[in-house]
């Protein structure tokens, strides 16, 4: 690409050192705005920056999509927690 310089991106997180507030697997959490429940179903990470992130799915819904959502923003009050 001529004239475009790409931008590195810089990795926030060292993937071998897991972060010690994931969510336990599985556990139920409640959406605060719109008071859904969803269940964590994975520990993951950001592509590109590492970042850890947390995977997660609403029970009882025909055609199951998967949510990952960072785990910083996942813990910041946006969620609140139910029970393991």
């Amino acid at each position: 690409m001529r004239g475009i310089k790409k931008k590195e991106k810089e990795m926030t997180h060292n993937p071998l050192e897991k972060p010690e507030n994931w969510p336990k697997i599985p556990s139920f959490w409640k959406h605060v705005k719109s008071g859904k429940t969803y269940v964590v179903c994975d520990h993951v990470y950001i592509e590109g920056t590492a970042s850890p992130a947390v995977a997660y799915f609403e029970p009882g819904v025909k055609d199951q999509v998967k949510w990952v959502r960072p785990l910083d923003e996942f813990l910041d009050g946006r969620f609140e927690k139910e029970f393991d």
